[in-house]
């Protein structure tokens, strides 16, 4: 006799498990080591198994990268609750800073991910999660006496500084000690 088909509340289940899976062996080995065996070892299942729950490995790692970018977005959105449009961008600064060099696998996969040629057809929901951390500084700027100033141009600007920021500690071609989330503040804010 054939087993009983799953419920949805089954297959959400199982694909919660993979995901944790994949995410776990994401964490410690990095993405170039992250395996629909490896995957499926850690759930307990076969490897062709993963496939009824995602299309491919790219589709796990989609899952992640949108994971990263939901992460990165709670913390700017804390970061910018209170204070003057200076206070907001440093901590902003800060905030952005911190996420990457404290998540640097996720950081690292999130930018890699929806840069790389395989990833040509985005789909709107990862390219909403690309545009919020841009979208999030231009409505702080727009929301203050420097809306008149280009929000958008200025907001792409922070975000490309913030960037390389990041990529620099977290390839540890700089100390992080020399970022300064108020100088980085003003400097574009004048």
């Amino acid at each position: 006799m054939g087993r009983k088909p799953m419920t949805a509340e089954q297959r959400a289940k199982m694909r919660g498990k993979i995901l944790d899976a994949a995410r776990q062996q994401f964490l410690e080995t990095g993405l170039e080591s992250l395996s629909m065996r490896g995957i499926a070892t850690r759930v307990g299942v076969s490897s062709m198994t993963l496939y009824l729950y995602y299309e491919s490995r790219q589709d796990i790692v989609r899952h992640l990268v949108f994971e990263g970018f939901n992460m990165l977005d709670a913390e700017l959105q804390r970061a910018i609750l209170l204070g003057s449009v200076r206070d907001k961008i440093a901590k902003l600064a800060d905030a952005y800073i911190r996420f990457a060099t404290t998540n640097p696998r996720y950081y690292t996969a999130m930018f890699r991910h929806v840069s790389a040629p395989e990833a040509e057809s985005v789909d709107m929901e990862l390219e909403e999660a690309v545009q919020a951390t841009s979208r999030r500084l231009q409505r702080t700027l727009e929301n203050s006496e420097y809306a008149t100033r280009d929000a958008a141009q200025r907001s792409s600007a922070i975000w490309a500084h913030l960037h390389g920021w990041s990529t620099l500690i977290i390839g540890r071609q700089v100390d992080p000690a020399q970022f300064n989330a108020e100088k980085v503040s003003d400097s574009f804010l004048r």
